[in-house]
């Protein structure tokens, strides 16, 4: 797992940095397009191995929210592209299968009492509504082309949602990789958080084009 582990870790770093430049950058910028397209590579190239490392140690639910980054920034970053009917039916089918995995576990949780997972209880149904948001605006997708508002607003929630899941599995699952201070002062949970807020604030200034 040395190899696996070392690629997981290394792109998920990559991934960090370039979404953030992503963020700051001008919107629709080159640098903005450039760092958006390192970004997706890197979640992706992180999200494989990681869902490897997760699956083979039994982590489930790990392994299915690799899974579920690749579909949410795949699905962000085609918002703007001409996307063919049997590339979004795969990403809807993939997605799909998370969803049914996220509830399976929480289901099993429900009646055996046993949780096979070590994410928070009821971080299932969290998952599993995002998914469902997620592929009622794939199917609204398919049925007709989005204007270039909403697609906007497509690739702005799937990204930092991609993001977050990042942020959070960096900044908010290993605190003890940060100095005290850092744990005490909150500052982690901020930018384990961050991209929410990011997409809070998007989303109000897109409300003003309507």
């Amino acid at each position: 797992m040395d190899v696996p582990l070392t690629i997981h870790v290394s792109a998920g770093a990559i991934g960090l940095i370039a979404g953030a430049a992503a963020l700051v950058l001008g919107k629709g910028s080159a640098g903005h397009k450039q760092a958006g397209y390192i970004f997706v590579t890197a979640m992706i190239v992180m999200a494989i191995p990681g869902g490897i490392i997760s699956y083979t140690g039994g982590k489930t639910f790990d392994a299915l929210s690799s899974l579920l980054t690749c579909y949410m920034v795949l699905t962000g970053w085609i918002a703007f592209k001409p996307t063919t009917k049997p590339v979004l039916v795969g990403l809807m089918c993939m997605a799909g299968v998370c969803f049914a995995g996220y509830l399976s576990l929480e289901l099993y949780a429900l009646i055996a009492n046993v949780r096979a997972t070590d994410a928070p209880a009821g971080a299932g149904y969290i998952f599993a509504t995002v998914l469902a948001l997620a592929l009622l605006g794939d199917y609204k997708r398919l049925r007709r082309p989005y204007p270039h508002r909403q697609a906007k607003i497509r690739h702005l929630w799937r990204m930092n949602f991609g993001l977050l899941v990042a942020t959070v599995s960096f900044f908010g699952a290993r605190p003890h990789l940060f100095p005290s201070w850092a744990q005490a002062s909150g500052l982690l949970l901020l930018l384990a958080f961050a991209p929410i807020l990011v997409m809070a604030y998007w989303r109000f200034r897109l409300m003003g084009s309507e």
